[in-house]
């Protein structure tokens, strides 16, 4: 079984809702918490993210969480519950391409995250949370998730 969770600041409350009422649209689980604005720049906020996946985990044992951020918007219910279907403990899109030079360019996207309910997609967020504590200055949660 799966549920959509994610976590907004105060600021973001209007994308909260929207993205709230288009769960309720295709009759999709969710479970999504305010939380307060930390200290710092934008970047600081997205390295709440690891933490808050963890806090979904110990809400919502046994089950399939699937993290989106606020501003995503779910168009295909169908292609949405598949999400469940996917192989492996940790699922997030890779972003790959030769740049110049023939050098390989590498990020990640963490708007849409698909964690199954395991001990090594546990440990996989307790390292991408220990990575997001120790960044520095200016990094955001996509790098943190790379290094982890």
């Amino acid at each position: 079984m799966m549920i959509f969770v994610g976590w907004y600041t105060p600021d973001y409350q209007p994308w909260a809702e929207t993205l709230i009422a288009n769960l309720d649209g295709y009759g999709l689980e969710h479970d999504f918490v305010r939380v307060e604005r930390p200290e710092g720049g934008w970047e600081k906020r997205t390295m709440l993210k690891a933490e808050q996946v963890l806090k979904a985990m110990d809400r919502h044992p046994g089950r399939t969480l699937v993290l989106l951020d606020v501003d995503c918007t779910v168009v295909d219910r169908a292609r949405a519950l598949a999400l469940t279907d996917l192989r492996g403990d940790v699922a997030f899109y890779l972003c790959t391409k030769f740049g110049r030079r023939g050098k390989v360019r590498f990020s990640s996207r963490t708007g849409t995250m698909v964690f199954k309910h395991t001990p090594a997609a546990r440990r996989f967020v307790e390292t991408w949370r220990k990575w997001s504590e120790i960044a520095p200055p200016y990094a955001v949660d996509q790098d943190s998730l790379i290094v982890s």
